[in-house]
């Protein structure tokens, strides 16, 4: 099984777009954590409201990671993964700016299959950014 970790903050409007991506998926053995380090944009709202419909039934969850204190995305990608699902045989880090190819868990399932001890990079495609001075998802 995937587990994904996605951090956040203050990313709601380009999450939407990520979680649009991920339900696309052609691969569907995979959970998705959001690990938000202090949005106040209703990310959290939206996380769980996505997590009770479909196909996000049990494979969605949000993580607080406390209040915000800067960028701390280290921080927040380690809390996620933390806090993944105990069967998790492969780890993909997102960011909240990436839209995912309908194919793209299914790739990096196979590709984990075909080399389990390699680290393994993704082709995305970038959103542009909603707070153009902020460089970090």
């Amino acid at each position: 099984m995937i587990g994904a970790v996605v951090p956040v903050h203050n990313r709601r409007e380009n999450l939407q777009l990520l979680l649009a991506s991920l339900a696309r998926q052609t691969y569907h053995d995979f959970h998705l954590i959001v690990a938000d380090d202090g949005s106040t944009d209703g990310t959290r709202e939206l996380v769980e409201l996505q997590s009770q419909q479909h196909p996000w039934h049990g494979r969605l969850r949000w993580v607080g990671c406390g209040p915000n204190q800067g960028v701390r995305t280290g921080r927040a990608r380690n809390i996620g993964a933390a806090n993944l699902h105990a069967g998790t045989r492969l780890l993909v880090m997102l960011d909240s700016d990436l839209v995912l190819r309908p194919e793209a868990m299914a790739l990096f399932a196979d590709t984990h299959t075909r080399h389990p001890r390699h680290i393994l990079f993704g082709m995305v495609e970038w959103l542009p950014l909603s707070d153009p001075g902020r460089r970090i998802g």
